[in-house]
């Protein structure tokens, strides 16, 4: 028996056990950094850092020729958008962070399959929302029974909302509970893919989510996954059980909601502040692109100036105005895409998606057309096709993990 001792053999064990923990940190770091920066006010730094850290440590990843040739495009279009056809100054700080968001994301894809990034993305998200969701009910008890000040405040205003002064809204770390809602609609999305009976306790916890952020954006999401659930899943010709017992969940609970404080519906017939002030930002941006159909006003661009002086001046406009101030946030996200970067882009936007998933995701049609409508719904809702979770559908992500081929929805 050879009992000779390999010290070297040791070391090289120990240096590959390290470097694949580094290799898992790493991609936790850049997974986190792409959903806080998807609808928080935290700084893109967070996305950079965590990209340097991949650039230092893991050199056997090499980056994606097309990824870097997609950046260079989408840059060279920026500048050309923002600095040569814009109608305004241009935001040079803007115009900064689009750039540092396309290099990083040639960093992410091209290290990253979309099978290990969504993985890593939904169980950050599991654990977020199970937090949140347990404060969320500590708050909501304490605030029906008069005791909601035994909390400390930090804690009421980093995870949820009271935005109508009768109801908590769940928001997680995002600025408002209906992104909450799009990121825990995304996450029912990926277990429907994977199979409910493997995902069940993720399902149930992004449905919870979706249902205490009171989005109306987040409900009729709901009614969409419902369809590719049964898309997914028919046998025949019926409805199956459980999309049934799901659905009536979902008009229960709306029905609830509509009794106690009426916010989805008071959305939809124009009565609150959320209404009218997004049936303002939509009316004005279309306006706007309407007068600059091709290549908009500039992405990087100062955007306030212009809607001002269509707020003012625009007499159309004055004929449709429901709210009471200038309240130019532009929470329409398709039609914030319209007016800054031109049509002819947002729709090669949208192809873009559902390029990625038909062919990159092996979606079927349908399939494909169904969450291309929920994205629509997503941007409709907030303004979010600038974040770096939706620029990724420019991009082509890795393709092979652990040198096998993946396919099939959301890379089975």
């Amino acid at each position: 028996m050879n009992t000779e001792y390999h010290p070297s053999a040791i070391q090289v064990h120990r240096t590959t056990k390290l470097s694949v923990s580094y290799t898992k940190f790493v991609y936790f770091m850049m997974t986190l950094s792409v959903i806080v920066t998807s609808g928080s006010n935290i700084t893109v730094v967070l996305f950079a850092a965590s990209s340097l850290l991949a650039l230092i440590r893991i050199n056997t990843r090499k980056f994606l020729l097309k990824n870097l040739f997609i950046a260079f495009a989408l840059s060279i279009l920026l500048i050309i958008n923002s600095m040569v056809l814009n109608i305004s100054n241009t935001n040079m700080h803007e115009l900064y962070v689009y750039m540092i968001r396309f290099v990083c994301l040639v960093i992410l894809c091209s290290m990253i399959s979309a099978e290990k990034f969504f993985d890593m993305y939904i169980k950050i998200l599991y654990f977020v929302f199970c937090v949140c969701l347990f404060f969320w009910g500590i708050l909501f008890i304490l605030n029906n029974t008069g005791h909601v000040g035994l909390l400390p405040a930090s804690i009421f205003d980093h995870i949820m909302m009271d935005s109508t002064s009768r109801f908590l809204r769940l928001k997680a770390f995002f600025w408002e509970g209906g992104v909450c809602s799009i990121h825990a609609n995304i996450g029912i999305t990926y277990c429907i893919c994977k199979g409910l009976k493997e995902t069940k306790k993720y399902a149930i916890v992004f449905l919870m989510a979706v249902l205490c952020s009171f989005s109306s954006t987040g409900f009729i999401v709901l009614v969409l996954q419902g369809i590719l659930y049964y898309m997914k899943n028919r046998n025949g010709r019926y409805i199956p059980k459980k999309v049934f017992c799901l659905v009536l969940f979902a008009v229960v609970m709306l029905v609830v909601e509509e009794a106690t404080v009426g916010v989805v519906l008071g959305k939809l017939v124009g009565h609150g502040h959320s209404f009218t002030s997004r049936f303002d930002d939509t009316v004005l941006g279309l306006l706007i692109a309407k007068d600059h159909m091709l290549s908009g006003i500039g992405v990087a661009t100062d955007t306030h100036t212009v809607f001002l002086d269509y707020y003012y001046n625009n007499g159309i406009y004055k004929s449709f105005q429901r709210y009471f101030s200038p309240d130019l946030a532009s929470s329409n996200g398709l039609v914030n895409c319209l007016y800054k970067a031109g049509i002819p882009f947002t729709i090669v936007y949208i192809l873009a998606i559902y390029r990625q998933l038909k062919y990159v995701y092996g979606f079927r049609v349908r399939e494909s057309l169904v969450i291309l409508m929920m994205y629509v719904c997503y941007f409709v809702g907030e303004p979010i096709m600038s974040v770096p979770l939706m620029l990724m559908f420019f991009f082509r992500m890795k393709v092979r993990e652990n040198g096998n081929e993946i396919r099939g929805p959301l890379h089975e």
